[in-house]
């Protein structure tokens, strides 16, 4: 049985607290959330506390290496846009979609208009293969 956390008294009680959160789990809220639509949709989150989920199942713990790029194309996105959000792509493809605190930015399967969108696709795209089930073979 894990000890419960409780936070020191005393002068130590600012300094503490943080650590505790940390040391006891406490969620992190939603960096991103990056949906995929094409013949399945797919939507998956990575929180600040370096988890993901696929589609609202259990949360998982991320390489910190992903979680690194996961923060960079969150950055890279919400920088992007305060220029544009919709980037279609006439040559169709599956639609990807970035969900931030203060953005969303769409775009197509191939959409070049802008460096980090092959990046997002490709977070996107690594993510389901870490986080989502495998489907059952018959």
């Amino acid at each position: 049985m894990l000890p419960k956390c409780k936070p020191f008294g005393g002068a130590a009680l600012a300094a503490t607290t943080a650590l505790t959160a940390l040391a006891c789990g406490n969620p992190g809220g939603d960096l991103i959330a990056l949906e995929e639509r094409g013949a399945h949709f797919t939507r998956l989150v990575v929180t600040d506390d370096g988890r993901g989920s696929c589609n609202g199942g259990e949360l998982k713990r991320l390489e910190s290496s992903r979680l690194l790029e996961a923060r960079e194309v969150e950055r890279e996105l919400q920088e992007l846009a305060t220029e544009r959000t919709n980037f279609p792509d006439p040559t169709g493809g599956r639609q990807f979609r970035a969900k931030m605190r203060d953005a969303t930015v769409t775009w197509m399967e191939r959409s070049q208009q802008d460096p980090v969108l092959p990046k997002a696709t490709a977070l996107t795209l690594e993510l389901r293969r870490e986080l989502c089930p495998a489907p059952a073979t018959p």
